[in-house]
């Protein structure tokens, strides 16, 4: 069924087939946000194989693709518990991110999985101010931007919450969790 999340990598690995054939940039360039997708079911492999054809199209060249292919490199090692290979991937994710101005799309997605990254290594201070500046962005930002990335960016400061042991705070990030789920507007706890 087309709800079936069994569904999406065999239907994403046929889109793939497609960017691989026609082997168009510009087409590669609009698909480079795939973290979104890291940890649906067989999507791993799928995953691997797009981030293969993307860097092959642009090795060490900043961009849009390179670095939505690093943040979901960097989504997949915290998948799997790799702080150090996390780390790694946040730091040229962060440095293509700069590269590239920031563009907006790209920073909430690179900060929404920094706030968990720099948790899991402990890193209170790192983790606290990505948090902070991803709710500036998304404060500022669209309200259709706010309905795409708010509720994502209150998840991951909940989990971060959680990996950092501030449970008295967990109760009022779970409520600005709820407001940005129902409403659509973040509240900053």
């Amino acid at each position: 069924s087309r709800d079936d999340p069994q569904d999406i990598a065999p239907r994403f690995a046929e889109a793939l087939d497609g960017l691989e054939q026609l082997g168009d940039p510009v087409l590669w360039n609009a698909c480079f946000f795939q973290s979104p997708l890291v940890g649906t079911p067989g999507m791993r492999a799928v995953l691997e194989r797009f981030d293969a054809g993307a860097m092959r199209l642009v090795g060490q060249t900043p961009g849009l693709l390179r670095a939505g292919v690093l943040n979901s490199r960097m989504a997949r090692a915290v998948e799997t518990g790799d702080v150090p290979a996390a780390r790694h991937w946040l730091r040229l994710a962060a440095e293509d991110t700069a590269w590239l101005g920031h563009p907006h799309a790209l920073l909430v997605e690179h900060l929404i999985y920094a706030i968990v990254v720099h948790a899991l290594a402990g890193d209170r201070a790192a983790a606290e101010a990505s948090a902070a500046h991803a709710r500036r962005e998304i404060d500022n930002a669209s309200r259709s931007e706010r309905l795409t990335h708010g509720h994502e960016s209150v998840f991951s400061e909940l989990r971060m919450r959680w990996l950092l042991g501030d449970d008295t705070l967990l109760p009022a990030v779970a409520v600005s969790l709820v407001v940005a789920l129902t409403a659509g507007d973040v509240i900053s706890p």
